[in-house]
């Protein structure tokens, strides 16, 4: 009589032993797809170029935002647009002070004037 293999003789095993390495090699292989696109470190270091983006102190509503996050931006070009309404008042306003202190000084001149010509006659 010749001796039965070990495989043979418990074949429901051998089965479960093959089902359970072809899942885990297909595991293995599912998770080795995914993780590739991720670096794992534990001293990581991020190579960029970090810009300070700063501005005048300036105080107004955002109206449009043209650039999105993460985009690279070239140098000069608009990133935020911001509502002007309250500076256009501010600048007539201040355009009309400006005219009120130059017909004052035109009416003191002109007083000036009118004093000075009322004097020099009365000194000759």
């Amino acid at each position: 009589m010749k001796p039965r293999s070990w495989f043979v003789e418990h074949k429901l095993l051998t089965a479960l032993i093959v089902v359970a390495t072809l899942a885990a090699v297909a595991a293995g292989a599912l998770w080795w797809l995914n993780a590739r696109h991720y670096e794992d470190t534990d001293d990581a270091f991020i190579d960029g170029r970090p810009s300070a983006v700063s501005a005048e102190v300036v105080s107004a509503a955002i109206v449009e935002v043209p650039v999105t996050d993460n985009e690279i931006v070239e140098t000069g070009q608009t990133l935020v647009k911001l509502d002007d309404r309250d500076y256009r008042a501010a600048l007539a306003q201040a355009e009309a002070q400006i005219g009120e202190a130059e017909a004052a000084i035109a009416q003191a001149e002109a007083q000036t004037n009118a004093q000075q010509s009322a004097v020099s006659p009365r000194c000759r």
